[in-house]
Parts: C-alpha cells; structure tokens; sequence
C-alpha cells in the first residue's frame, strides 16, 4: 500500500516538475519571439526611415533637373532669397520692367531652400554636398565625408543610423551624377557627364519613427503576453487534468494493492501479506539478534458450523472470531487470515514467555465467546501451535511448520489449549 502511494506521489511531482519546465521552455520560446519580433520591427522601422529618405532624393533630384532643364529660374529678391555668390553666369540678376529685382535660382540653391523648408516641416535634414564643393556650407560632415569616399569605389547608396546635432537619425546618402543640365554651372570645376560629382544626404529623426516603434512595441508586448498567459493557463490545467487522473490511478493501485494483500471476509492480512511480513521481521530478528514468535490457530468445531447451519453462519463465527483476535493481541502484533478457519500471528521482540501469555490471553478471551448462528451457536474454541524463533531454525518455512506442528498437538490433547511443539 506504501508502494502505490509512493509510486502516486512520485509521480505527481513528476508532473509538476515537466510542468513546471514546459512553462519555462514555452515562456524562452515568447522570449525569443519578443526578441525576433522586435529585431524585425527595428528593420521595419528602418525600412520606413530609408523609403523616406529615398523619396526625399528622389523628389530633389526631380526638381533639380526640371531647373536646369529651364537653365535655372528667376526669383524675387528677398531676405531669403538674395543673389548667389558663387554663381557666375551672365544676367544673374535682372530688373522686370515693372522695377523687380530677380535673381538666378540654380538647382543647387532650389534644393538648398527646399531642404529648409522640410527641415521646419517635418525635420528631415537633407544636406547637398561633395568632396570638393563651391560653397562652404555644403562641406561634407564626417559621416558624409566617408559615404561620398565610399561613392568612389562604386558604392550605390549609404545608410545607417547615426547622430546629428546630438539627435539620432537614421541617415541615407546617395551621389550626384553630372548630367547635361549640371555643367552650365560646375563645368568650371572640371566636372564630365557621368561623373560623381558629390551627393544629397537624406537624415530622418528617430522621433518621426519612435512613435511608430513604441506603437508596434506595445502591440508585440502585449500580443506575447497574451498568448504567454494562455498557454500557461492551458499547460496548468493541463497539468491539474494529468494530476488528478494520476492521484485517481494511485488511489485505484492503492485499493487494488490493499484488496490484493487483505482478506476479504474479515479485513484482516491474507497469506500473501503474512509471508511478506513474517519474512521482514524474521531477516530483522536475524540481524538485530531479536525473539521472534508466531501461532497458528485452528477454530474448534467449525466444521459442523457449516455443515449444520450453512456458510453464512460460518462467515459470521470467522468475523468474530477474527476480530477477537484483533481485540486481544498487541498493537505490535499481526493477526492474519491463511484460509478457511485458519489464523495466523506474528509476535515481534517476543520470547518464549512472552508468546505463551499472549497465547493464553487468547485463547481464555476466545473461549469465554458464543457466536449465534441462524438456530444455535458456536461455542469458542480454537487449537493454538506456539513457534519460537531459536539457532535450530533456519527460515520462515521451518518456524510456520512448527507452529502447525504446535495445532496438531493441540488437537491431539483435546483441542481449546496451547502447545509449543519446538519446546
């Protein structure tokens, strides 16, 4: 019975260990989908940055070459908008007929005034400039420096993310090919169709893209928490399911295991369980050097119980003579049930004296007994054989055939008395 509630308990906390490790390995998997999903998230968010920064190329390379396609436009002059110094060409500047002062808007300067718009607008830095520029402003930055040397070697486009006036930006830079339109104003410089001849840098703030991170970060958080929890929730009840279907089986076991070592009738130990024991306690004897006793006992007269008034009444006689057994002996002592009227008791720590007054005990208690049966009555009797474990004898086998020995002198003298046949 101890086996089966071990073998219960064991495996109990077998299933809430692997319960408690597939909640750690479901939980790594959502960590490590956090994390996948927010790298794919940050290369989303940069794809974003750099699509951006593409179409703000685009667009001024657009209007770049619709300028020169014009041979550069006229403006009015203005606080912002005032003659450029390093442009050199014939009716720079000219008068309308109406008094206005205009001045020669090249692409360079149109881009140079659309990038400060979109830089109040939306905060996009976009900065033309090369390695050997005209204008002094348009110098290159450190980062623009090694992007545009990068250019040189046959490098399509730059990109990364980087600090800019002590903000980061995703910045992208792409070059500037001499076209036709482009020397009217750089062909001074030496400069050839084809040729790279600096390039435009497009930085985007990371706070355009944050709010969008911080967005998608929080939809990725709480989907995983999510479905963490649900999972979690499916493996716990899951686990309580398992747990209650194993505590059932061990208490199923247990039955099975109690039923298997008891006798049914009377509830106490069957032969089985009695060997088992009488084994334990006689390899105990024998190392600890301690007294073993055991008694076989016969019921008188039980015979006729049967024949005369069927088994029904010869249950009742053993049920009672079994818990008068039960009644009379120690707490220490096992009475057990061999079969048909047969009794057996197993006397741990119990020397030869002892055993005797255990088994008179007995035997005066059973033979004050009546037991009714149907129209008569059994009169208490039974036939005791007292064995005591001595050098002589070498194993349970020997011990239990001496007290059986001990009932067929018992018999032999009259039956209702005790005899030890190894005295």
């Amino acid at each position: 019975m101890n086996k089966a509630i071990n073998n219960g308990t064991a495996q109990r906390c077998s299933l809430k260990k692997y319960a408690l490790v597939t909640i750690a390995l479901w939980s790594l998997v959502i960590a490590l989908s956090i994390y996948v999903n927010h790298q794919l998230n940050t290369k989303h968010l940069l794809d974003i940055g750099k699509t951006i920064a593409r179409a703000s190329f685009e667009k001024d390379i657009l209007y770049r070459r619709w300028n020169a396609a014009q041979g550069g436009v006229y403006a009015r002059q203005s606080e912002t908008t005032a003659p450029n110094p390093h442009l050199h060409i014939a009716e720079r500047d000219i008068t309308t007929p109406l008094g206005k002062q205009l001045t020669m808007i090249n692409p360079a300067y149109m881009t140079r005034q659309a990038h400060e718009i979109g830089r109040l607008t939306n905060g996009i830095q976009g900065h033309i400039t090369s390695l050997n520029p005209i204008r002094q402003a348009n110098k290159a930055d450190v980062w623009e420096k090694q992007a545009l040397e990068q250019f040189e070697l046959g490098v399509a486009e730059v990109s990364s993310f980087a600090m800019l006036h002590g903000k980061k930006y995703l910045r992208l830079m792409r070059p500037l090919i001499t076209e036709k339109g482009c020397l009217k104003c750089h062909q001074q410089q030496g400069y050839v169709l084809g040729q790279i001849r600096g390039g435009i840098s497009q930085s985007v703030p990371m706070s355009l893209l944050s709010t969008t991170m911080a967005g998608n970060l929080t939809t990725i958080w709480v989907k995983h928490l999510i479905l963490w929890f649900i999972g979690s929730v499916f493996i716990y009840f899951t686990y309580c399911a398992l747990s209650r279907k194993t505590l059932a089986l061990a208490e199923a076991n247990k039955k099975l295991e109690v039923l298997a070592l008891t006798d049914a009738l009377t509830n106490l130990s069957n032969r089985r369980h009695a060997m088992q024991i009488l084994q334990l306690l006689w390899d105990e004897s024998i190392e600890h050097n301690t007294a073993l006793a055991c008694m076989m006992i016969d019921a008188d007269n039980f015979k006729q119980i049967n024949d005369t008034y069927g088994h029904d009444s010869g249950d009742i006689v053993l049920r009672e003579l079994a818990n008068k057994l039960h009644d009379t002996v120690r707490t220490d002592d096992i009475v057990c049930r061999l079969g048909g009227d047969e009794f057996f008791i197993i006397c741990p720590h119990t020397d030869k004296d002892g055993a005797k007054h255990i088994a008179n005990l007995v035997l005066d208690n059973v033979l004050a007994m009546t037991v009714k049966t149907g129209d008569g009555a059994w009169r208490g009797s039974i036939s005791i054989g007292l064995a005591i474990k001595t050098d002589l004898i070498h194993d349970i086998d020997q011990l239990i055939k001496i007290a059986d020995l001990g009932v067929y002198a018992a018999k032999e003298a009259g039956k209702g008395c005790v005899r030890v046949a190894n005295d």
